[in-house]
């Protein structure tokens, strides 16, 4: 089954002292995660988001897991995704599994600061730059079961501008 956990993160700004929320989906058997920054709130914005940052790609999953206690994510935007074809929107009883998505959120957050201070973006364009390089290194780098999420969701760890100058190119000889 392709369970996706789902939480709405709070991520530091471009601009110092603000934050930007983000909808924070892992999908817990890679530890593949995407965060979907949110300008508005209304239900339709966050559901084309979704839609566009991880349906197009991914597809719909078998079950949504969130924190009921979160209350972060309105019920209709819920039910919408439960009128995808998702077998499951649940909360409550998959504590451990909503941990996860949790402690995934906390520790790109964590590296996201870090990049942010180095980096100093200067506008929206930058900042979301950041958060997908942030991301990217993390899907690299973060074993589950001895593979990278990356790893398990592409069946490979992508090229890096510097792996593609010093690959050796593959010629057949006869």
């Amino acid at each position: 089954l392709a369970i996706v956990g789902g939480d709405v993160k709070s991520l530091p700004s471009w601009v110092k002292g603000e934050r930007v929320k983000a909808l924070n989906l892992v999908r817990l058997g890679s530890r593949y995660q995407v965060m979907i920054p949110m300008a508005d709130e209304s239900t339709q914005a966050w559901r084309t988001r979704y839609l566009k940052g991880w349906v197009r790609w991914a597809g719909v999953p078998d079950e949504f897991w969130t924190d009921p206690a979160g209350g972060t994510m309105s019920d209709k935007f819920l039910e919408a995704m439960a009128g995808d074809g998702i077998l499951e929107v649940c909360g409550g009883e998959v504590h451990s599994q909503v941990g996860t998505t949790k402690r995934h959120g906390a520790i790109a957050e964590e590296k996201f600061a870090k990049t942010l201070e180095t980096v100093q973006p200067r506008d929206r364009s930058e900042w979301e730059s950041c958060l997908i390089e942030t991301l990217a290194a993390k899907h690299r780098t973060m074993l589950h079961h001895g593979f990278a999420p990356c790893q398990h969701v592409f069946g490979r760890t992508p090229r890096l501008p510097a792996d593609i100058l010093d690959e050796q190119s593959c010629i057949i000889s006869e």
